[in-house]
């Protein structure tokens, strides 16, 4: 039959969409009652009134195992692949058209929709017209910019399929080459310019490849955002698609994946492992070379992590120094990770609670901005400061929202750190260990030792002291409260540690109160507790007992 059509010996006849409800009596007579609603809705959409491509897809999902019985019900479970069977059905109704026509729709194809008058500069506008006519392609108004679609989703998946692999890269850098000669005032032209020119196969512009890569990581796509920037790196876009890069990775907890040495890359995948050492110099390098390529403005974000660096190993004063040299420079793309490092230099310097208060605002920007896992990471410091309770539901919502291990991991140690319950923190820590997070295991473990120990789990307290011991030999460095949680600094409350750490540096009770915002009197009852449990009678003797040390 296709044979007679495309001889011109016979005729094609197109007939009209089917109605809804005469789909939904086709797909009641076929499932009856049994069709998820949500499976419903999909296979209208898909099927778009064709009874003929209705009868296909179904099939074609029963072969690939996308629509399967589940729970009482038929669900469709994933998006419609095109099988062979499927793929001739659509190929004969596309493969009538003039060879221009195609030509048109494979530029649809490769990067619908596709602003209407750049298609027409592209394939002529008698193709675009044509392919209208036929009904393979609709436009649509979407602001003041005419777009081009084609007219069921099937046929770019068809057509994508079936493209040589070297169409496919011409077209791309057809649309590439074409929309960046216009005026790109969309937000998302970026992303769309990005995307092509990488799928051109071509060296791209660094900055919109960085730009792009930034806001597939804002949407949460992942896998392309980590696609854009490693192709933005390798179109000159330098530290700055390292920096991006390294945010993804760590989103996904892929810390050994970017080690390249002297690299910010490098050097924030060791910070986040607890390898401050590491971690310094590979920022230290990096500033070195900077005032010769700063094109991204990075200089601060190299601060503020070698600031946070230090803060970590207990340097507040050399941190805050980092990080009044960050403020004097612009980041807006890193600003949320600059200021969770300035949420540890109050930590370092003793400032607890200013720390935590500094990192539940730093996540709420991020809530705001829309991005969970800067979001997560920094519910997270608030509870490693010492206020899990007002973190941890938030923590659990994002949990089921995010894609990956981190999440859950950071989930489940601020709800133990709630519950007191040292078997699921030592659970958090062996999730915070696979994902290279070593830093936040050993914390977690040397808390649930100590949470053991208290509830008398005598054997349970033994091995995760030990496994804290075997961490903080490769961390020797780190200094943090919850470092600080075994021993003599924990018979004293959150708050006589807080005036303790801030006394032993040399502060008068005068300056703690007007920090802390405390009456005088009340930093010095707080001080004599502390002084009374320590068995010291001097701010001097209290700096070698509060520093965080490795586990017994």
């Amino acid at each position: 039959m296709n044979a007679l059509w495309k001889d011109g010996l016979t005729s094609r006849v197109g007939l009209a969409e089917l109605p809804a409800d005469a789909v939904d009596q086709l797909l009641d007579h076929a499932f009856g009652d049994r069709l998820a609603p949500v499976s419903r809705r999909q296979l209208h959409r898909v099927s778009a009134g064709n009874p003929l491509l209705l009868r296909e897809i179904l099939l074609a999902g029963l072969d690939t195992g996308e629509l399967r019985h589940r729970h009482g019900a038929w669900r469709w479970t994933g998006e419609v692949r095109a099988t062979t069977r499927l793929a001739e059905v659509v190929a004969a109704r596309l493969g009538s058209v003039p060879d221009t026509v195609y030509a048109a729709l494979e530029v649809v194809a490769g990067g619908e929709p596709v602003p209407l008058a750049l298609l027409e500069r592209l394939v002529g506008a008698e193709a675009v017209a044509t392919a209208g006519r036929k009904g393979l392609v609709t436009t649509e108004s979407t602001g003041r910019r005419l777009v081009a679609q084609l007219s069921h989703p099937l046929y770019g998946e068809v057509i994508r399929s079936t493209m040589a692999a070297s169409r496919a890269r011409s077209v791309a850098g057809q649309l590439a080459d074409a929309m960046t000669s216009t005026a790109m005032r969309r937000r998302d032209d970026a992303l769309r310019v990005g995307t092509f020119q990488s799928q051109s196969g071509r060296t791209g512009d660094p900055a919109i490849l960085l730009e792009a890569a930034k806001q597939a990581k804002d949407r949460f796509d992942h896998e392309l955002a980590e696609r854009l920037a490693r192709w933005a790196h390798d179109s000159g876009a330098g530290w700055a698609a390292e920096q991006l890069l390294a945010e993804v990775l760590l989103d996904h907890g892929r810390y050994e994946e970017l080690t390249v040495p002297g690299s910010p890359g490098a050097g924030a995948v060791a910070k986040a492992r607890g390898e401050l050492d590491v971690a310094a110099a590979s920022f230290r390098e990096v500033l070195a070379l900077m005032p010769n390529y700063d094109t991204f403005r990075l200089a601060a974000t190299c601060l503020a992590e070698l600031a946070g660096a230090r803060a970590l190993a207990g340097d507040h004063r050399q941190a805050r120094r980092l990080l009044d040299r960050a403020d004097a420079h612009t980041s807006r793309l890193f600003q949320p990770w600059i200021e969770l490092n300035r949420a540890w230099a109050y930590a370092a310097s003793g400032e607890i609670s200013r720390a935590a208060a500094h990192a539940r605002d730093t996540a709420e920007a991020a809530r705001g901005n829309g991005l969970p896992t800067t979001e997560a990471l920094a519910l997270y410091d608030v509870a490693r400061l010492g206020e899990p309770r007002t973190v941890y539901i938030r923590l659990s919502e994002l949990a089921t929202e995010l894609t990956c291990d981190v999440g859950t991991a950071l989930a489940d140690a601020a709800c133990a750190l709630v519950d007191n319950d040292h078997v699921r923190l030592t659970r958090a820590a062996d999730g915070f260990e696979r994902l290279g997070m070593l830093l936040h295991a050993a914390e977690a473990l040397v808390t649930a030792a100590r949470m053991a120990h208290e509830a008398g789990a005598h054997t349970r307290a033994t091995a995760a002291t030990s496994r804290a011991n075997n961490l903080m030999r490769l961390l020797p460095k780190a200094r943090t409260p919850m470092l600080a949680t075994t021993g003599l600094p924990a018979m004293l409350t959150p708050r006589e540690r807080e005036v303790a750490l801030l006394a032993a540096q040399g502060q008068s009770s005068r300056w703690i109160a007007a920090r802390l915002h405390l009456s005088v009197r009340t930093v010095d009852n707080y001080l004599g507790r502390a002084y009374a449990k320590l068995g010291v009678t001097s701010r001097t003797e209290l700096g070698p007992l509060l520093s965080p040390q490795a586990p017994e």
